[in-house]
């Protein structure tokens, strides 16, 4: 299945002309969506900028619900018009996008955990087009960077949700925007991984591993893709290397991919008939991590297939035993069969960051421009 490209820049890069073109005076028999807006959008702005996150939320929710219920498409779409009709006359200072590319993608979140699909979709989109208006207007590598990474936040959560198309295309954009952007060039592997086309994996995480060579869930991804791509060899000292790797004992997940290093070398050397070589790489990862009830039972299939069935038994009654003891949420191979999350937990946090260092300017700049009387439109 080609991941063809579905994200077009079209609607975005109109977007952006629209934005700067939009008239700071609404014309004359402006419809309800447009005075609702005008009325209550600024409020929720200011509750925003003022720091109230929840309240915020709570108040842009009741007015997006109040305007989509009952209402097609086409009049969704009209909602977006006219933020940006008010988000026109903050963006003297494009900085102030940022707060708003956070409140509209926070709603996101909120709307799709609430299975409100209309009103996530709107989200999303109000989401990637302000991000791309703040990439035009301030058109230099942090800002891109930052923008990729909002991208891929969003993308992410379309990889969950099994919109494999719309994550691929937005991972796609991400990475236009910011080539060496960690999230998207894992995510978008990842994407590849699963649909089986190893090949267009590997440069992705190579670029990656480039730029971070510590990002082992890159490192064990390449090295898996290696080996499906008829590179055993080097997949083999990937995984090697992985396993050199010291992280802090808290750290689950990335103790969890040296734990899938010794596994995996282990399998290979099973697989080609190296039996006594791969049991003393399980020998070795289980005096690290002695609970790992997968190397446990993989060292006892090996034992018992090498004719040590007592001692095949005894590890399958201490595998036994750590199940019953341990709870593993977070299994190795779990946590690398599910989507990459850390990077993109990473980007996330970096956009709450940027969002929040940037809340006075925002403040300022409704201030400046409009009067504001009552505070989120329905108190």
């Amino acid at each position: 299945m080609p991941l063809a490209p579905l994200y077009r820049r079209a609607p975005a890069a109109a977007l952006a002309v629209i934005a700067l073109a939009i008239p700071a005076v609404r014309p004359a028999g402006a419809s309800e969506i447009d005075t609702a807006v005008a009325a209550r959008y600024p409020g929720i702005l200011q509750l925003f900028a003022n720091g109230e996150h929840d309240r915020a939320l709570t108040a842009l929710s009741g007015l997006e619900t109040e305007i989509a219920t009952g209402k097609s498409e086409s009049q969704v779409e009209k909602l977006w018009k006219a933020k940006l009709h008010v988000l026109r006359d903050l963006i003297d200072d494009p900085e102030v996008l940022v707060p708003a590319i956070q409140l509209h993608h926070d709603a996101f979140v909120a709307y799709r955990g609430e299975g409100l699909v209309q009103l996530a979709r709107h989200s999303r989109t109000m989401t990637a087009e302000l991000v791309e208006v703040y990439a035009s207007r301030v058109d230099t590598k942090p800002a891109k960077a930052l923008a990729a990474r909002v991208l891929s936040s969003l993308a992410g959560y379309q990889q969950e949700d099994g919109s494999i198309g719309s994550a691929a295309d937005l991972f796609a954009r991400a990475l236009d925007l910011d080539p060496l952007c960690g999230a998207a060039l894992l995510g978008q592997a990842s994407l590849y991984e699963k649909l089986g086309e190893y090949p267009k994996a590997l440069p992705l995480l190579e670029k990656l591993l480039a730029n971070e060579p510590k990002n082992l869930e890159a490192r064990l991804r390449l090295a898996k893709n290696l080996e499906r791509t008829g590179e055993p060899v080097r997949a083999f000292t990937l995984l090697h290397d992985i396993q050199k790797a010291t992280p802090d004992s808290k750290d689950a997940t990335a103790n969890a991919w040296v734990t899938l290093a010794y596994e995996e070398q282990a399998r290979m050397l099973a697989d080609e008939g190296s039996t006594k070589p791969a049991i003393e790489t399980l020998r070795r990862g289980l005096e690290r991590f002695p609970s790992s009830t997968e190397m446990l039972i993989l060292e006892g299939y090996l034992m018992e297939r090498a004719g040590d069935s007592r001692g095949g038994q005894a590890l399958a009654n201490r595998a036994a035993q750590a199940a019953r003891s341990t709870v593993e949420k977070n299994a190795p191979r779990l946590l690398y069969n599910r989507w990459p999350v850390d990077d993109l937990t990473a980007a996330r946090q970096q956009l709450r960051d940027s969002s929040n260092t940037r809340l006075k300017r925002m403040l300022a700049a409704l201030q400046g421009e409009t009067a504001i009387t009552t505070v989120g439109g329905n108190p």
